[in-house]
């Protein structure tokens, strides 16, 4: 099992690898899933059960912690069990009836498919095209800000 967050709080097991790059911050996510109570094994939830994939965007905090650190971590087609702890899960409070107060859960997760952002470029030279990025270029972008030396006396 993989720690993807170094404190135990949300744990990855792969199930089944994927391919390519993992979602970045910003994509809209397609997966299937389904989450269990980790103590008892009961089912709380199941796209499957529903026939449809769910879909969310990383980071804008739609879905518990766990779940944005874990399905960013994965790559297409992948299927791994995510444990999550009560503090990247539902908390102290839960969800009664369905999800107790510090319920670790487990979830079955499937990496459908993801759109990543219109500004991800795969490079950070795409973005702000104007700013300097070889040596050559910064050195003469700070040149270019250096006030002019004084002007020679003859």
């Amino acid at each position: 099992q993989l720690d993807l967050v170094g404190d135990g709080g949300v744990l990855k097991r792969i199930e089944r690898e994927g391919e390519g790059i993992s979602p970045p911050r910003g994509s809209t996510v397609t997966v299937h899933y389904e989450g269990r109570l980790a103590v008892s094994g009961e089912r709380f939830d199941s796209s499957r059960d529903r026939g449809k994939p769910f879909k969310f965007t990383l980071g804008e905090g739609k879905v518990i912690g766990g779940w944005e650190v874990a399905v960013g971590a994965m790559a297409k087609g992948e299927r791994a069990s995510i444990t999550c702890s009560p503090q990247y899960a539902y908390g102290k409070k839960g969800i009664p009836p369905l999800i107790p107060p510090d319920a670790t859960l487990v979830f079955d997760v499937e990496l459908i498919d993801f759109e990543a952002p219109q500004s991800e470029s795969g490079t950070f030279a795409a973005d702000n095209a104007g700013v300097p990025r070889t040596p050559a270029d910064i050195q003469r972008a700070y040149e270019d800000r250096l006030p002019a030396p004084p002007a020679q006396k003859e």
